[in-house]
């Protein structure tokens, strides 16, 4: 747990990945490719800028938003603050207990029955076996799958699963939420479910950064947003100026 400062400083923060490039094997005609085909190359091996020089700062009370087209950093810089992306460059300083809720195949066991799923889940996001047992009729109430706990995770549905990983991952609240949007790939009725829930559990957060492409998710969590834009941070005000700024640059 924090000392009471809980906070994100990331100066001048850049993330660099290696990208692997084959050269175009049609130039020179029919037989050169035929002969470059059939040699074993080695891939020239480059390296791709995927954040670059990121300053941010956010303390208690911040609720950031992430807005930017496909590719332009946010899911990686959600990984940055994670730990699960280490900066090419730059510092990261976080203090403070993080959740992430990304991923939402982490931890669960296709084999595994649900009830078991519960443990595996929860304890992969950090959760204590104490936590689990004082929090898991809530966790089988929100999910709806009391009547599943004996099934193994494969025979249920991919909406089934994903409400059993959110009611996992939104169990106990924690000081800084990180997170993506998957749950808008859930039904109607879930989706609703999920928003009042994450509000509700969000109170007890002091820092919550979320990359999405819903702006009404944004607009309801969030007090702050950053546009990004090819790995970089253009923009850095309020929601709505966030929001216009994106739309006029779309």
């Amino acid at each position: 747990m924090s000392t009471g400062n809980t906070h994100i400083r990331l100066t001048n923060v850049s993330l660099d990945v290696p990208v692997n490039i084959v050269n175009d094997l049609r130039t020179g005609g029919g037989w050169h490719s035929l002969l470059a085909a059939s040699i074993l190359r080695r891939p020239n091996r480059q390296f791709a800028r995927i954040l670059d020089k990121i300053n941010l700062e956010m303390s208690s009370g911040d609720r950031i938003g992430l807005i930017g087209r496909n590719g332009a950093g946010k899911t990686s810089l959600l990984h940055v603050l994670t730990g699960a992306y280490r900066p090419t460059t730059g510092v990261c300083d976080i203090v403070g207990q993080r959740k992430a809720l990304m991923n939402i195949s982490l931890g669960l066991n296709p084999n595994a029955t649900v009830y078991e799923n519960i443990f595996l889940r929860g304890i992969a996001s950090g959760m204590t076996t104490r936590q689990l047992r004082d929090h898991m009729e809530d966790i089988i109430s929100f999910s709806e799958l009391s009547e599943k706990l004996g099934s193994p995770l494969y025979t249920l549905s991919s909406g089934q699963r994903m409400r059993l990983a959110f009611s996992i991952s939104t169990a106990l609240p924690s000081e800084i939420v990180i997170m993506d949007e998957w749950i808008g790939a859930g039904d109607a009725h879930f989706i609703k479910r999920a928003k009042q829930r994450l509000l509700d559990r969000l109170q007890g957060s002091q820092i919550v950064v979320l990359a999405s492409h819903n702006n009404s998710i944004i607009k309801e969590v969030c007090n702050r947003a950053v546009l990004l834009s090819k790995g970089a941070i253009v923009f850095d005000g309020s929601v709505s100026d966030t929001i216009e700024r994106y739309g006029a640059s779309a």
